[in-house]
Protein backbone atom coordinates (compact mmCIF):
# COMPACT_ATOMS: atom_id res chain seq x y z
CA UNK A 1 0.00 0.00 0.00
CA UNK A 2 1.81 3.39 -0.90
CA UNK A 3 2.51 5.75 1.87
CA UNK A 4 0.13 9.14 1.51
CA UNK A 5 0.74 12.49 3.16
CA UNK A 6 4.33 11.94 3.79
CA UNK A 7 7.32 14.60 2.73
CA UNK A 8 9.54 12.81 0.56
CA UNK A 9 12.76 13.49 1.73
CA UNK A 10 16.71 12.84 0.88
CA UNK A 11 19.76 13.11 2.89
CA UNK A 12 22.69 13.34 0.35
CA UNK A 13 21.48 15.97 -2.22
CA UNK A 14 25.03 17.65 -2.88
CA UNK A 15 24.32 16.88 -6.24
CA UNK A 16 21.64 18.58 -6.99
CA UNK A 17 22.60 22.49 -9.14
CA UNK A 18 21.53 25.66 -8.14
CA UNK A 19 17.93 26.49 -9.20
CA UNK A 20 17.82 27.29 -13.19
CA UNK A 21 14.63 27.80 -14.56
CA UNK A 22 15.93 26.26 -17.74
CA UNK A 23 15.87 22.59 -16.16
CA UNK A 24 12.70 24.05 -14.31
CA UNK A 25 9.51 21.44 -15.90
CA UNK A 26 5.85 22.79 -15.69
CA UNK A 27 3.04 20.89 -14.06
CA UNK A 28 -0.67 21.40 -13.92
CA UNK A 29 -2.80 19.26 -11.15
CA UNK A 30 -3.44 15.71 -12.86
CA UNK A 31 -0.53 16.36 -15.33
CA UNK A 32 2.07 13.03 -15.56
CA UNK A 33 5.06 13.19 -17.31
CA UNK A 34 7.19 10.72 -18.11
CA UNK A 35 11.20 11.66 -16.74
CA UNK A 36 13.28 8.47 -17.95
CA UNK A 37 12.31 5.77 -20.26
CA UNK A 38 14.89 3.00 -19.52
CA UNK A 39 14.17 1.85 -16.44
CA UNK A 40 10.65 4.11 -16.82
CA UNK A 41 10.16 7.28 -14.08
CA UNK A 42 7.35 9.61 -14.13
CA UNK A 43 5.83 11.79 -11.96
CA UNK A 44 2.21 12.74 -11.53
CA UNK A 45 1.21 15.49 -9.49
CA UNK A 46 -2.30 15.44 -8.18
CA UNK A 47 -2.88 18.75 -6.06
CA UNK A 48 -0.82 22.04 -5.78
CA UNK A 49 -1.02 24.11 -2.73
CA UNK A 50 0.36 27.32 -2.75
CA UNK A 51 -0.96 28.74 0.25
CA UNK A 52 0.77 28.14 4.32
CA UNK A 53 1.45 25.37 5.23
CA UNK A 54 3.24 24.67 1.59
CA UNK A 55 3.90 25.43 -1.54
CA UNK A 56 3.89 21.74 -1.62
CA UNK A 57 2.91 19.12 -4.07
CA UNK A 58 1.32 15.82 -3.89
CA UNK A 59 1.80 13.76 -6.30
CA UNK A 60 2.53 9.64 -7.16
CA UNK A 61 5.70 8.82 -7.92
CA UNK A 62 5.97 5.51 -11.06
CA UNK A 63 8.93 3.66 -11.76
CA UNK A 64 9.49 0.56 -13.31
CA UNK A 65 12.71 -1.46 -13.01
CA UNK A 66 14.19 -4.41 -12.85
CA UNK A 67 13.46 -4.25 -9.33
CA UNK A 68 9.80 -4.57 -10.51
CA UNK A 69 6.91 -1.83 -10.44
CA UNK A 70 6.50 0.98 -7.87
CA UNK A 71 4.25 3.52 -7.15
CA UNK A 72 4.86 5.63 -4.18
CA UNK A 73 2.68 8.97 -3.01
CA UNK A 74 4.25 11.32 -1.61
CA UNK A 75 4.79 15.46 -1.93
CA UNK A 76 7.41 17.61 -2.56
CA UNK A 77 7.87 20.82 -0.62
CA UNK A 78 9.37 23.62 -1.94
CA UNK A 79 13.34 23.38 -2.33
CA UNK A 80 13.90 20.60 -0.37
CA UNK A 81 15.29 17.83 -3.41
CA UNK A 82 14.28 14.25 -3.38
CA UNK A 83 16.29 11.59 -4.91
CA UNK A 84 13.60 9.20 -6.62
CA UNK A 85 16.15 6.92 -8.20
CA UNK A 86 19.57 5.35 -7.49
CA UNK A 87 22.34 4.02 -9.88
CA UNK A 88 22.38 0.38 -9.17
CA UNK A 89 25.79 -0.61 -7.19
CA UNK A 90 27.31 2.71 -6.56
CA UNK A 91 24.05 4.57 -4.83
CA UNK A 92 24.81 7.70 -6.85
CA UNK A 93 21.99 9.51 -7.55
CA UNK A 94 20.36 9.01 -10.79
CA UNK A 95 17.35 11.24 -10.63
CA UNK A 96 16.20 14.28 -8.27
CA UNK A 97 12.95 16.35 -8.60
CA UNK A 98 12.87 19.69 -6.70
CA UNK A 99 9.94 22.19 -5.94
CA UNK A 100 11.39 25.06 -7.13
CA UNK A 101 8.30 27.41 -7.64
CA UNK A 102 4.51 27.50 -7.76
CA UNK A 103 2.78 30.19 -10.02
CA UNK A 104 -0.52 30.70 -11.59
CA UNK A 105 -1.55 26.91 -10.24
CA UNK A 106 1.49 25.37 -12.52
CA UNK A 107 4.16 24.09 -9.95
CA UNK A 108 7.69 24.18 -11.60
CA UNK A 109 9.71 21.04 -10.78
CA UNK A 110 13.68 21.26 -11.56
CA UNK A 111 14.63 17.75 -12.85
CA UNK A 112 18.37 16.65 -12.17
CA UNK A 113 20.00 13.69 -13.85
CA UNK A 114 23.02 11.42 -13.06
CA UNK A 115 25.68 12.21 -16.22
CA UNK A 116 24.69 8.75 -17.67
CA UNK A 117 21.04 9.31 -17.85
CA UNK A 118 21.35 11.06 -21.58
CA UNK A 119 17.68 10.39 -21.95
CA UNK A 120 15.94 12.64 -18.93
CA UNK A 121 14.32 15.14 -21.14
CA UNK A 122 10.61 16.95 -21.27
CA UNK A 123 7.86 14.16 -22.29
Amino acid sequence: MPDHGKPYGSRNVGHVPPPDPATWWDFQPGQSRTILVQPFVAFRVDLITPDPPGPVVEGELHIINNKGEKRIKGELWLDRPVVCLRVCGTGEPMITLTLRNIVGGKAYLQVSGHPRCKEVRRV
